[in-house]
């Protein structure tokens, strides 16, 4: 992809001015930032966070690789995200993750969940872990 920018910043500017926002569309960096982004000699728009208000969705693909917490991938701030979505670059859904988010896998009792679960509950309520260990950190939120 990189070749081909260059080969069309020489001939067709506008085009490559294009060819670069909609590539700052797939990056969850510069998403997150909502506002324009310096990058090398030109600035572009940035889109926010598609869905704010939605769970992240564990595992997701993200660039052909499946994450089961949330990542800092392709994040210059260094600000963890997640996909809302099974598939990122199918829906473009995502959002920053905090530290009230679930941590997949989790070990509960001996077994790994890799999503929320009803184990141990008498309620049948769905929860999941803040941590990697659920026994060791006791840290856990409803889903």
């Amino acid at each position: 992809m990189k070749a081909v920018k260059n080969i069309l910043a020489a001939s067709t500017p506008q085009l490559f001015l294009l060819l670069l926002w909609l590539d700052s569309l797939q990056q969850p960096e510069c998403q997150s930032q909502g506002t324009f982004v310096p990058w090398r000699f030109f600035s572009f728009f940035c889109m926010p966070p598609s869905h704010p208000e939605t769970g992240c969705v564990f595992p997701f693909i993200y660039k052909g690789k499946s994450y089961h917490r949330c990542t800092s991938a392709d994040q210059h701030e260094g600000k963890s995200w997640c996909a809302t979505t099974p598939d990122y670059h199918a829906d473009l859904k995502w959002r920053l993750c905090n530290q009230t988010d679930c941590v997949f896998p989790f070990v509960f009792r001996g077994k790994s969940y890799n999503s929320c679960t009803r184990a141990g509950r008498t309620d049948r309520r769905r929860w999941c872990s803040l941590t990697a260990n659920a026994d060791a950190g006791k840290d856990w939120l409803f889903c």
